[in-house]
């Protein structure tokens, strides 16, 4: 089955100004990577473990999912998770955090930095720094935390999968990939095809039912290939067409602008191969340093740029480089930025730290949609992201990088040499530097994608244009459900990590639920 995200050649090679439909106003291009791998997604992500606001649960048991707001799902957030920090635990009596499920969650290590200076310039600016944004803190600075111990990385797979994997009623095939779900004649779902090592296609027959978890990306595109999807675009792929739904619509994503600071340009030492065979021994001796951890990212922000209370619809991640670093140059190159931009970020680093604040837009208004390259399976899928279709969500970022850049007057940043690195764009440097229509501009360079894709297999009782039920059961089709990211009505306003995950604890109750009512056993 599909794991992690697909990209085609010709839908994300970089797009100029013509090309605008697919990576709306993206001069830089927005490039996902290929990847398949048990766990998905978790096993490459940053591990960050943060939910989502209570709003963004309430609301979508407002749209149609009447057991999906934040009071019912806690309980499956806490169930998978075995919290490391005894203090959160104790603190809400075990309201908000659960110390026995199988997933570690703990703070990340790793040396301080600076992050300190974001820590004070917030609170100037009005944002304190809180122990914990899994609770009903809604904004504030906070230390993140991720499915980490001991500093080594606890993903699904290796936290649920590998301890189950003696069991009889499991069996993981690898090499395989599923081309199609096979549906009779009575709408039911009875198995599914795949080819194994590109070599042999064999069939698989389920007994109860088939679920999907393959993500936003391409559980959508599977779902088209086995003839559920809008019927005018499969007639034009020439696939059969076995239900008419709105397969891989609403997709949602969160798009982030980074923008760099300098810190300490007059003090600041390089790092060197000495620092970095310091740092090893650190890890592999002790699991603790630099290593240990993901930078400065393990500090964040949630605020709510328009009025400063209530909902955030701006996340704040912050990336510290040592001067001199010898992999941020790499880092850059991997997005794909110009040469200019990459210049101007290690130029500013060979003189100081850098600090590259990723500025993130939580709710956006924009959709766009996954549709087919082709009927051959293999064809990775087209991504219209359509990012920026809706001028709120450029006026939302625009006003969190306002924010942001606001802590240049901070006493915290003057203190430590803070500056904005500016990267030069001609067609921008025509605007008043700092001004909504430069950081506009700035966005159409700048702006970027960070790996959240949902929506595109939506759920609701309600919604005339939702793919699947409150239930995760695919409409119109039996013996079929969606159980990943593509279900969410609505992205959370946080990282979609833990969300996916608690997806998952409660897509299995409704399966349980379902055949123990069947058969009356305790046990599936």
């Amino acid at each position: 089955m599909f794991m992690g995200i697909e990209k085609t050649e010709h839908d994300w090679q970089f797009y100029t100004e013509k090309h605008d439909k697919y990576c709306r106003s993206f001069k830089n291009g927005c490039y996902w990577p290929r990847g398949r791998m048990v766990g998905g997604s978790h096993a490459i992500n940053a591990l960050i473990y943060f939910r989502g606001n209570r709003e963004d649960f309430d609301n979508w048991a407002r749209l149609g999912n009447p057991t999906w707001d934040y009071d019912s799902v806690l309980e499956y957030f806490k169930k998978t998770e075995r919290n490391l920090n005894q203090t959160l635990v104790n603190k809400g009596n075990k309201k908000w955090h659960g110390d026995e499920g199988a997933m570690p969650v703990g703070h990340y290590g790793g040396s301080d930095n600076i992050r300190h200076v974001f820590i004070e310039a917030a609170k100037e600016f009005g944002y304190d720094l809180v122990d914990d944004l899994n609770d009903d803190v809604t904004l504030g600075f906070t230390y993140l935390q991720g499915t980490v111990k001991d500093g080594q990385r606890f993903t699904t797979a290796k936290s649920l999968l590998v301890p189950a994997k003696d069991r009889k009623n499991l069996h993981i095939i690898k090499h395989a990939h599923v081309t199609k779900v096979i549906v009779d004649a009575y709408n039911t779902v009875t198995g599914v095809e795949f080819t194994y090592k590109n070599e042999h296609k064999l069939d698989v027959r389920a007994k109860k039912e088939v679920i999907l978890s393959a993500g936003a990306v391409s559980t959508p595109q599977l779902l088209m290939l086995s003839g559920i999807g809008p019927k005018e675009h499969l007639k034009q792929s020439g696939i059969p067409v076995i239900k008419d739904l709105p397969v891989g619509k609403n997709l949602q994503d969160h798009v982030i602008a980074p923008i760099l600071f300098q810190f300490h340009k007059s003090t600041a030492v390089a790092e060197s191969i000495i620092d970095q065979l310091d740092d090893l021994y650190q890890y592999a001796i002790h699991r603790s340093g630099p290593l240990a951890g993901i930078g400065t990212i393990n500090l964040a922000g949630l605020i709510n740029s328009e009025n400063h209370t209530g909902f955030p619809d701006i996340e704040m991640q912050c990336f510290d480089f040592r001067k001199g670093s010898l992999v941020l140059e790499k880092g850059l190159r991997t997005l794909g930025y110009s040469e200019n931009v990459i210049e101007a970020f290690v130029g500013a680093n060979a003189e100081g730290e850098v600090n590259n604040v990723y500025v993130e837009l939580l709710r956006p208004e924009s959709t766009g949609e996954i549709l087919l390259k082709s009927a051959n399976p293999f064809d990775a899928p087209r991504i219209i992201p359509n990012y920026f279709e809706k001028e709120e969500d450029i006026k939302t970022l625009v006003r969190g990088i306002q924010y942001i850049t606001s802590f240049l007057d901070s006493k915290s940043f003057k203190e430590h040499e803070g500056e904005l690195v500016r990267i030069v764009f001609d067609d921008c440097d025509k605007f008043e530097y700092r001004s909504y229509d430069y950081w506009k501009c700035y966005l159409s360079h700048m702006g970027t994608t960070v790996y959240h894709p949902v929506g595109t297999c939506k759920m609701s009782d309600t919604d005339e244009d939702a793919v699947v039920d409150s239930e995760l059961r695919v409409k119109g089709i039996k013996g079929l459900r969606v159980i990943d990211a593509s279900v969410m009505p609505k992205i959370v306003s946080a990282n979609t990590n833990a969300a996916t995950i608690m997806i998952g604890e409660k897509g299995s109750d409704f399966i349980k639920s379902t055949w123990q009512k069947k058969t009356d056993k305790t046990e599936l």
